[in-house]
């Protein structure tokens, strides 16, 4: 995989058609935002691990009462996961097409023809991402570094899943610590500053809600966009209107 600057993921607004990216921003930054104002704008796989490590430190320590719209809430987080990872391919599957075929249109409809076999990748993602919570998760980002092209492949090729899985594994021989720490580099800094303005600037729910929700939204078009990135990088594909050296 040649060298490319991971942060270029950042300016995930540089794709057309633009009007498609900026709705996809605003329907995840809408979605996510309700969902933790629900949750008194504090992020569930947070909460989830607080009281994990409170019994952990503690095990006699009584565990609070849950109330029961907080169920309602943790059904809904899993759909809005999904749907963030839907408009993550769409991202990078559209930045993809825009190279291969010259066209500037969103790959949004290529992508929901694939929703099952995508669905079904996500939840086996999801699964893993739960077991890895304990382990800082790294675990899951390795299982992701190693199937980091399963769903362009699903897309893009209209692979089965077991082939685009098989077809990932070898594409990314060699180069899935590259990708761990790349995938690393945008996705856990990007926290950390969400974390941080919580901090610093949210001084209510409300407020913490939409600082999480506006980057919730750039985290999952940004981790598009470095999908769209390596595995252009990684197939060594060059056009004369999408400059690769100057990822």
């Amino acid at each position: 995989m040649r060298k490319i600057s991971v942060f270029n993921a950042y300016r995930f607004y540089e794709l057309e058609p633009e009007r498609h990216v900026q709705s996809w921003f605003l329907v995840l930054f809408l979605a996510y935002s309700a969902l933790m104002m629900g949750l008194s704008g504090k992020d569930l796989q947070t909460r989830i691990m607080l009281q994990i490590t409170e019994w952990l430190l503690n095990p006699s320590l009584v565990l609070p009462k849950i109330d029961p719209i907080f169920y309602v809430y943790m059904s809904l987080y899993p759909l809005v996961l999904l749907v963030g990872f839907i408009l993550a391919v769409s991202y990078s599957a559209t930045m993809v097409g825009n190279v291969f075929n010259k066209e500037k249109k969103s790959a949004l409809p290529q992508v929901l023809r694939k929703i099952f076999p995508l669905t079904v990748f996500a939840c086996i993602s999801g699964g893993i991402h739960l077991l890895s919570i304990l382990l800082l998760e790294i675990p899951y980002y390795f299982f992701m570094s190693a199937f980091y092209f399963v769903p362009l492949k699903l897309v893009l090729e209209r692979q089965s899943l077991s082939s685009a899985m098989e077809q990932s594994w070898r594409l990314t021989k060699g180069y899935k610590l590259q990708i761990f720490t790349s995938v690393i580099a945008v996705t856990f800094l990007l926290r950390f500053i969400t974390q941080f303005l919580i901090g610093m600037l949210a001084s209510s729910a409300w407020a913490g809600s939409l600082l999480m929700g506006f980057f919730f939204a750039f985290r999952t078009l940004a981790s598009g966009r470095l999908n769209g990135i390596i595995y252009l990088s990684q197939l060594s594909i060059r056009s004369t209107d999408y400059k690769l050296d100057d990822l």
